[in-house]
């Protein structure tokens, strides 16, 4: 399955289908947008794709999916993807705005007494050594923020009870402290904020998307969060994860395979374009970051002087 689209429509989406035990796979729909005649081009459906496809296809608006709207009209073939990306699929996009506007994933089991002793567990192995986490409720404020495409901002407050965390360290021979998210390291949030759905993730064989993952934390740290999904006695039901990054460390075949790297490239548009590394064709061994530093890669800012007289 796959789709592109800007404000105004979707311009592509079409969906493969393999089934089990055949090597070719089935393209149930495809449609692309022709900006010269202002009207979608529809490939043949599969003869595989039964129901009322004319129907969902009239039925389609521009700025919809015709997955969307075949589901919304009673489809049953497509339940399963659609099910999946509802509920097999999980996407954090946090960066720039606060680890505490996901952390509420992570907080919401944390009165499971097992659940907390593993995200302890994870804390601690990432070198990060607390003695308990600790979760108050206190009264305070309840923002929401409501932004569509071309109306203005709307936000409105409320007052309910929200959650306070406290992370308490013990050094031997001395009484716990406790300290607030205002006294705590950036990045020990960031990391209690992934924990949740990471551990949802390994347990339940879904896919994790973080956007920027090293965000506050340090380069070991990422690879200790990588290296837990291609751990088989933890990962045992394939989880997934995708991810974003600015560390160019991470470039090491020793931690992913060479078809796992992506680059992002604005062209004279400024347009992203995304490729993988492959198409490079790296050789065995190669210094990767090396090589992309040295921009063999593409994918790296243009510097230049800044005039600052």
């Amino acid at each position: 399955m796959a789709f592109s689209y800007d404000a105004q429509r979707i311009h592509d989406e079409w969906l493969v289908v393999y089934k089990k035990g055949t090597g070719k796979g089935q393209t149930w729909f495809d449609r692309s947008w022709n900006a010269r005649t202002n009207e979608y081009e529809w490939a043949p459906f599969s003869t595989y794709f039964t129901g009322t496809k004319e129907t969902w296809k009239q039925a389609t608006r521009p700025n919809a999916l015709f997955l969307t709207t075949a589901i919304q009209l009673n489809n049953e073939q497509m339940k399963p993807l659609w099910n999946w990306f509802l509920n097999e699929v999980a996407v954090l996009n946090w960066a720039g705005s606060g680890a505490a506007l996901g952390i509420g994933k992570t907080l919401r089991r944390l009165e499971d007494a097992d659940f907390k002793k593993r995200v302890l567990e994870v804390m601690r192995a990432a070198d990060l050594h607390l003695a308990d986490i600790q979760v108050e409720q206190q009264p305070g404020h309840q923002v929401e923020f409501k932004l569509e495409p071309g109306k203005p901002l709307e936000f409105s407050a409320r007052d309910q009870e929200v959650p306070v965390v406290k992370y308490v360290h013990r050094v031997e021979g001395q009484d716990a402290v406790s300290f607030d998210s205002r006294f705590e390291s950036f990045g020990t949030q960031r990391l209690l904020s992934y924990i949740g759905p990471l551990l949802d993730a390994l347990e339940n064989g879904r896919l994790l998307v973080i956007d920027e993952i090293d965000s506050s934390l340090h380069p070991m740290v990422v690879r200790f969060l990588l290296n837990l999904f291609h751990n088989p006695v933890v990962s045992t039901k394939g989880a997934q994860l995708w991810m974003t990054t600015h560390d160019s460390s991470l470039l090491d075949v020793e931690l992913l395979r060479r078809d796992q790297y992506w680059f992002v490239e604005k062209d004279s548009q400024q347009a992203s374009k995304l490729y993988p590394l492959t198409d490079f064709s790296p050789r065995k061994g190669e210094a990767l970051e090396k090589a992309y530093l040295r921009a063999r890669y593409g994918g790296v800012p243009s510097i230049s002087s800044a005039n600052l007289h």
